[in-house]
């Protein structure tokens, strides 16, 4: 298990310097800045709108596709067979590259908000934005798993990370239990719409309803994350490997 702990946290620091050198870090910090620019081009009572827009482009939607890239790039560098004999597993280097990824997508997502200058409920906004990027970092490890390059991930993998935004339209369908089948697509809308004081479909789910399925998705995802990649790349309980 020790070996196991040191392994996940080694995970951890390689990609925070992976992602601070090659620019990542900066982008999701500095493109709130972008957005913040462009709300502050608006009243400020639609600018609410403007910042959960922005969350979901860049904090949670970079999640998705960075995180999508940089895998199909370890997988060509082979490290997935370097990584499958030693004392890590699939849970570790999953929790090792969705944290990172969280981390950076609450910091650039409270950047947005609060330098937009609306008004916005941290307690709600907080872990609405950890889970929602934890989300979009295990659909893009998802989405990247038949990819075999990046360029082919780009292409394909960037039309694929859009669509499952779409979701978000059926939260305000009726009738109102729709957004049960949403996946983390729409929960993760009504939290952070909730969070920046925006009104929801009456229909729908209250705010602690939402981060609680958001919550559960992202459980979920893990869950089937791990064990796709248990088999697929760590090698485990009899997999092919690659």
């Amino acid at each position: 298990m020790s070996g196991a702990v040191t392994m996940a946290v080694g995970v951890i620091r390689r990609e925070f310097r992976v992602q601070l050198r090659s620019g990542l870090t900066a982008l999701y910090l500095g493109m709130p800045l972008v957005w913040i620019l462009i709300s502050r081009a608006f009243p400020l009572n639609t600018r609410s709108i403007i910042v959960v827009i922005g969350i979901y482009a860049d904090p949670v939607m970079l999640g998705t596709i960075f995180t999508g890239a940089f895998l199909t790039r370890e997988r060509d560098q082979g490290l997935f067979a370097a990584w499958a004999v030693t004392a890590l597993d699939a849970g570790g280097w999953l929790i090792g590259r969705v944290l990172v990824i969280a981390v950076q997508g609450c910091l650039g997502g409270l950047i947005l908000a609060l330098g937009a200058g609306v008004s916005v409920d941290l307690v709600l906004l907080v872990p609405a934005l950890f889970l929602a990027s934890v989300c979009g970092a295990l659909n893009g490890l998802l989405i990247a798993r038949p990819f075999r390059d990046i360029m082919s991930f780009f292409v394909a993998g960037g039309f694929l990370s859009s669509i499952i935004c779409l979701p978000v339209a059926g939260g305000y369908l009726s009738p109102g239990w729709i957004w049960l089948f949403t996946g983390p697509a729409w929960p993760g809308w009504n939290t952070l719409a909730s969070a920046a004081g925006l009104a929801t479909p009456e229909s729908g789910p209250r705010p602690g309803t939402s981060l609680l399925a958001l919550a559960c998705w992202a459980v979920v995802l893990f869950l089937i994350t791990r064990r796709i990649y248990d088999r697929g790349f760590f090698h485990r309980q009899g997999g092919g490997g690659e």
